[in-house]
């Protein structure tokens, strides 16, 4: 694992199909995009390929341009919470810390060189209640609280 993850409990009992769909980060820890805005993700499963996933990330960068990155990641069949990017199996693309499937998942993720703890939401904001559930996640993982709100405002109309 890359050098700054200071603790990563991986979430037992992981159903990687059941976070299928589209997710907004909701806040970040560290700069994996060059901007903070309108960040988010769409995972698919591949259904003729067992382990496959299709990532598709959107987010606005720096010259308010929105932009697209598209990856294929496979799941660890050892711990199923755990994804590689398929064209480098030995590199890691993201660690569910835990997830309730419906309203927020906590991970950690890597877009090249860049890392970052998120927050992410299947709505553009998080009810106190699940917030509350996600900071038990980070406390257990003892992650550092140095969070940026990524602002969902003024996104395009597809967003």
């Amino acid at each position: 694992m890359p050098a700054r993850i200071m603790k990563a409990l991986l979430m037992e009992s992981f159903d990687p199909e059941k976070i299928q769909g589209t997710w907004y980060v909701i806040r970040r820890n560290l700069e994996l995009f060059d901007s903070v805005k309108c960040i988010k993700f769409d995972l698919k499963h591949d259904s003729k390929i067992e382990d496959l996933y299709a990532l598709t990330t959107h987010w606005i960068n720096s010259k308010s341009d929105y932009l697209e990155t598209r990856f294929n990641i496979v799941d660890d069949r050892a711990h199923r919470a755990r994804f590689f990017f398929e064209s480098q199996r030995d590199k890691l693309a993201s660690i569910t810390l835990g997830t309730d499937y419906d309203n927020y998942l906590v991970g950690f993720g890597v877009n090249g060189v860049r890392e970052t703890y998120f927050v992410a939401s299947r709505t553009k904001t998080l009810t106190p209640e699940h917030n509350a559930a996600a900071n038990e996640i980070l406390v257990k993982n003892e992650v550092v609280r140095d969070w940026v709100d990524v602002s969902h405002d003024g996104c395009p109309a597809e967003h």
